[in-house]
């Protein structure tokens, strides 16, 4: 200890007896348990008090100075020795400090305590925040801390969480699933798949269900059984409308069954063998088309027609050999003549209500006459001269009223001749010479008031004329013929001269 103090400064010495001086009048006034008792607050307080008065000197000093630095990290392992006999120490000076000299108590005093303090100072700092003794050093915590955390933590945090966040969600996110996806998922089914989605097929229809509807119509028109066999003029026409035909009628259109039943009128009559106006080899073909096109000229001077060849994508009242009403557009003309139509007449020809001209003259159509043509009651003239029909005439064939013409010759027509010509009460001229009418003329004939022709010539009739169709030979009748040339022929027609004009 003595050779400590003589090594330090004399500045640092005077400074630090200065201190001491202080802390020793401080123990005097107690006793020894109360230098104990409160030896750590009194060395707290003189250290507060000693960095107060003379914090430029004695702790700067100390602090600074090399000595005592070397001797607190040199004597630091014996803290717990040095504490203890400091303790010691103390309590004798407290006992027995009126009997020691003041001179050399004070150097005792600071060659001890100098080391003690210094390394008490450096060891317990960490004590040092928790008593707050003087109103000193209280202030400056208490204003400086305790208003910055205040104002800081709350104007800043606060407003940023409330008009920041806040506004950006309601405005951003909520207007932009609205707008966004809404009108996605809605404009897409209306415009990929709608429920009135855009026609992707001619008539609203897919081929198969345009197909199946026209079929369930025409079999209104044909025999459904007539669609069974391939090749029947029916199927055949059923597949060209359904599939080849390139103007592609819908099922409500109002010419589909008259445009079909055309087309079982070319099929029924062999139209691929007529001489003109046979349809195109490829209905698809441009070209073709066009050959066939110029392989027709059969035009009907008096309607709407054409000179267009059959099935090709026209209208069917610009196909050559027929006409339609300028009109209604409806068909009013079928008339060939020495074009070697064959086959049989269709009974589908009855969908034709407005036909007025029926004229298949010089072919080699063949089969009965259909019931069905009686039910066309606007049908003028009926000429189907020299062709190859059989079967009598059809009953209900005498009702059409209005034919003017009814031209038969030149067939193999055979059965009875109906004495309901009379209802004819229209009919100019007639002729069914050169075929096998047997029976006898019925005088209802001579109801016909406005006949000019009547021949009956070259059958298997017999009996004389009737009176009552020679007494038209005074009226409009020009031209009367029969079988009255040869007496003893077996099928003899009796007609004396001027009633007949001509025998045979």
């Amino acid at each position: 200890a003595a050779t400590a103090t003589a090594s330090a400064p004399a500045s640092a010495s005077t400074n630090t007896k200065s201190s001491l001086r202080v802390r020793r009048t401080y123990a005097a006034g107690g006793t020894a348990s109360g230098v104990l008792a409160g030896q750590h607050q009194d060395v707290i307080d003189l250290l507060r008090q000693k960095a107060t008065t003379t914090l430029g000197e004695g702790v700067e000093d100390a602090s600074s100075s090399a000595a005592n630095t070397s001797l607190f990290k040199k004597d630091a392992p014996m803290q717990g020795k040095k504490k203890k006999k400091m303790e010691k120490m103390a309590i004798k000076r407290g006992l027995h400090e009126n009997q020691m000299d003041q001179t050399e108590a004070d150097d005792a005093m600071t060659l001890e305590d100098e080391g003690y303090w210094d390394r008490f100072l450096t060891e317990d700092r960490s004590i040092e925040p928790t008593p707050p003794p003087t109103p000193a050093p209280t202030p400056p915590p208490t204003p400086g801390p305790t208003p910055p955390p205040t104002p800081g933590p709350t104007p800043g945090p606060t407003p940023p969480p409330t008009p920041g966040p806040t506004p950006p969600p309601t405005p951003g996110p909520t207007p932009a699933p609205t707008p966004g996806p809404t009108p996605a998922p809605t404009a897409r089914p209306t415009t990929a798949a709608p429920t009135t989605p855009a026609p992707t097929f001619t008539c609203n229809l897919s081929p198969e269900e345009r197909a199946a509807a026209i079929a369930d119509i025409l079999e209104q028109v044909s025999n459904p059984i007539d669609f069974v066999a391939p090749f029947s003029p029916q199927s055949q026409s059923l597949k060209w409308i359904t599939e080849e035909d390139s103007l592609y009628l819908c099922p409500d259109d109002p010419f589909l069954v008259q445009r079909y039943t055309m087309a079982v009128f070319y099929f029924s009559t062999d139209g691929p063998n007529w001489v003109e106006c046979s349809a195109p080899d490829d209905l698809s073909d441009p070209a073709s088309i066009a050959d066939a096109n110029a392989n027709c000229n059969l035009e009907v001077e008096i309607g709407q027609g054409g000179t267009d060849a059959w099935l090709t994508p026209v209208s069917e009242c610009k196909w050559g050999g027929v006409a339609c009403d300028t009109v209604s557009g409806d068909m009013e003309r079928i008339e060939f003549e020495k074009n070697n139509l064959a086959g049989t007449i269709p009974r589908e020809l009855q969908e034709l209500s407005e036909l007025r001209f029926l004229h298949m003259e010089e072919g080699r159509t063949g089969g009965t006459i259909p019931p069905e043509l009686g039910n066309l009651s606007n049908l003028l003239e009926l000429d189907m001269n020299f062709n190859a029909l059989t079967g009598s005439i059809p009953a209900n064939m005498y009702n059409l009223a209005n034919l003017l013409e009814f031209d038969m010759n030149d067939n193999s027509l055979s059965g009875p001749i109906s004495p309901d010509m009379q209802k004819m009460t229209k009919l100019t001229f007639l002729q069914f010479h050169r075929n096998q009418f047997t029976g006898s003329i019925p005088a209802e004939v001579g109801n016909l008031g406005r006949l000019i022709v009547a021949t009956f010539d070259t059958n298997f009739l017999q009996d004389p004329m009737p009176e009552e169709v020679c007494l038209l030979r005074a009226g409009n009748l020009r031209t009367l013929t029969s079988d009255c040339l040869d007496p003893a022929d077996p099928f003899y027609v009796e007609c004396a001269t001027p009633c007949c004009t001509q025998c045979f």
